[in-house]
């Protein structure tokens, strides 16, 4: 994803929560995700997710992601 598509996936999320669905998205912590839902209607929620496949073999493990939540 490209930040505009990260920007249209939080409007998207957000509309969607405005319409009281209930929105889950699993996102990279990145500092422009945190910052992109980082207010109201978000809830972010750090989670440790393992990967097992990266092309450097250190780069396998436990790694931080968020779960945002909203709506609902």
């Amino acid at each position: 994803f490209a930040e505009e598509d990260q920007r249209r996936l939080r409007d998207l999320a957000a509309r969607l929560a405005g319409k009281r669905v209930r929105v889950r998205v699993s996102n990279s912590a990145a500092p422009l995700v945190q910052e992109l839902y980082g207010g109201q209607p978000f809830t972010v929620v750090p989670v440790q997710a393992r990967r097992y496949i990266n092309s450097d073999g250190a780069g396998r493990g436990a790694m931080t992601e968020l779960l945002i939540k909203a709506g609902g």
